[in-house]
């Protein structure tokens, strides 16, 4: 390279906070200022253009300026480069030294890297560039790694570390780590989650929030930033809608490190591993609601879309027999009457050589669990007014129970603490041997007896209905609809967990308060 060639200079500028990099030093105004004082000293550098990564690792070369300035060495555009120095140009060691000792050499790029002292036009090859690019390399990836750190000790503080908070939240102007709740976005996220659970499918949602013009969490998102020209490029669909769904961070528990980025490599973390913090900033939905619809989804709500009913029982209803799920079909009569009739899906699909029809209409299921809830909801009732005929209050139950309870430990305690007493008079020679076992005999006849009345008043406490029995909230809302005409999605997803058919259409149905159905009768047996 010879000394009179006028050389075209791209001044290159990186700055990166994942790097580490202090901005009083490395900020873009004072490495442009020492670039620019640089070539002022040379006659034979003229500036091409400056190019500027601000907030671009280091790790990789995929920035869009590098890219931008390699283009224009390929064009014949600039032969001269210059840094402030190595650790601005790159930090992996390997890409570093394939453009610094091949591709820059083979262009006939003259590379200046001021803090380092390289120039290529004084020397060809510098011993120590390899070295010093390991240093960067290594720089990298122990910054790399206690930025990591530092973010999971933050993450598990419960603050927010990542880019953009989740539809329906903004961060707090006082904490950029603390999140509120967005009063107009978090509207949308309760009605998608109403909506869902009354049986409307996640499509279906999707379209009537863009009929009515309401903004996707991304289109309402460059509308908060001002960008108004990017809003009619983003619309709600399925996609959109199902990870408003499934996004746990609206129940108030802040939900990270679902992803781990280390150097150029970006690794995605088992739902185990997750970082969870609850009641780290107000929820949007209840958990209640949120367990509800994760059910639905697993449950595969998803209806035709020339059905508009909507299918109350979609996802809970199984063939007894294959165990696949039932698909309904609608029919109209001669009479013009509608209805719909469920099948076995496997037969649906393949006929017998899979399994039988399971044929079953709709009214006869609605019928069936209409009746049982109506006989459930008799005998809450019956158990409220037994309790309060006799006058019996739950409370003062539990409390003598709880003091028996109390009597008895105290009292084996006691027995214990004879017989260790008597021990230690046979061993001091006070009670004869005889006497010793004697005693010994009658305490241990004691302990048991009281051991079992003790285990026997604990699992009676046990079954008695809690305090706040009737507060339920399947059995709260039922009791406040008192008579029940028709089933609704809503009130299938609250009581019910699978519906089996039979062959013969009989059914097995499991609901989801078994256990607390069983207390009831206990109470009633107990009570009555």
């Amino acid at each position: 390279m010879k000394m009179n060639t006028l050389f075209k200079a791209a001044l290159y500028i990186r700055l990166s906070r994942e790097d580490g990099d202090k901005e009083e030093s490395n900020s873009v105004v004072n490495q442009r200022a020492l670039l620019m004082e640089y070539i002022s000293k040379y006659a034979d550098i003229l500036l091409h253009d400056v190019y500027i990564d601000d907030g671009c690792s280091g790790t990789n070369f995929n920035r869009p300026s590098f890219q931008r300035m390699i283009a224009d060495i390929e064009s014949g555009l600039v032969n001269c480069v210059i840094v402030k120095d190595l650790s601005r140009f790159g930090r992996d060691y390997i890409d570093t030294g394939r453009y610094l000792e091949r591709f820059f050499p083979d262009k006939g790029v003259r590379f200046i890297s001021i803090g380092d002292q390289i120039d290529r036009v004084q020397r060809s090859y510098d011993i120590l560039l390899p070295i010093k690019n390991i240093f960067n390399e290594q720089y990298a990836y122990d910054i790399s790694k206690k930025v990591g750190n530092a973010y999971k000790t933050m993450q598990k503080a419960g603050m927010f570390t990542t880019g953009h908070p989740s539809y329906g939240y903004q961060l707090s102007p006082n904490n950029k780590h603390k999140l509120i709740i967005d009063e107009y976005a978090s509207k949308i996220v309760k009605r998608i989650f109403a909506l869902f659970c009354s049986g409307i499918s996640r499509s279906k949602i999707a379209e009537l929030l863009n009929d009515e013009g309401v903004l996707s969490p991304l289109a309402y998102r460059y509308y908060k930033q001002g960008k108004a020209q990017c809003i009619d490029k983003y619309f709600w669909d399925y996609h959109s809608v199902n990870n408003v769904l499934k996004n746990e961070m609206y129940t108030g528990s802040m939900v990270q490190g679902k992803e781990i980025s280390t150097m150029k490599k970006r690794r995605v973390v088992p739902k185990s591993e997750w970082v969870r913090v609850p009641n780290a900033h107000e929820a949007i939905i209840d958990r209640e609601t949120w367990e509800k619809a994760q059910l639905l989804i697993k449950k595969r709500t998803r209806t035709k879309p020339e059905v508009r009913e909507i299918n109350i029982f979609a996802g809970f209803m199984k063939c007894h027999d294959c165990g696949r799920i039932m698909s309904r079909h609608s029919y109209v009569s001669k009479k013009g009457t509608k209805g719909s009739t469920y099948y076995c899906g496997a037969y649906t699909r393949s006929g017998r050589r899979a399994c039988t029809p399971h044929k079953i209409r709709f009214r006869v299921i609605e019928d069936i669990i209409l009746q049982d809830i109506r006989k459930i909801l008799k005998t809450v009732e019956d158990i409220q007014i037994l309790v309060k005929k006799h006058k019996l209050s739950i409370q003062s139950v539990k409390k003598v129970e709880a003091s028996e309870i109390e009597k008895l430990r105290q009292e084996i305690k006691r027995i214990k603490g004879l017989k260790k007493a008597i021990y230690e008079d046979y061993r001091g020679e006070i009670l004869t041997k005889e006497d010793f076992l004697s005693y010994r005999d009658d305490y241990t006849q004691k302990e048991e007896l009281y051991s079992k009345q003790l285990s026997l008043l604990e699992e009676k406490q046990k079954e008695i209905v809690p305090e706040n029995i009737f507060e339920l909230p399947w059995l709260k809302r039922l009791l406040e609809t008192k008579s029940i005409e028709k089933l609704t999605r809503e009130i299938v997803v609250d009581v019910i967990k699978e519906i089996r058919v039979h062959e013969s259409t009989e059914l097995d149905i499991v609901y989801n308060f078994s256990s607390d159905l069983e207390k009831f009768l206990i109470v009633t047996q107990e009570l009555a």
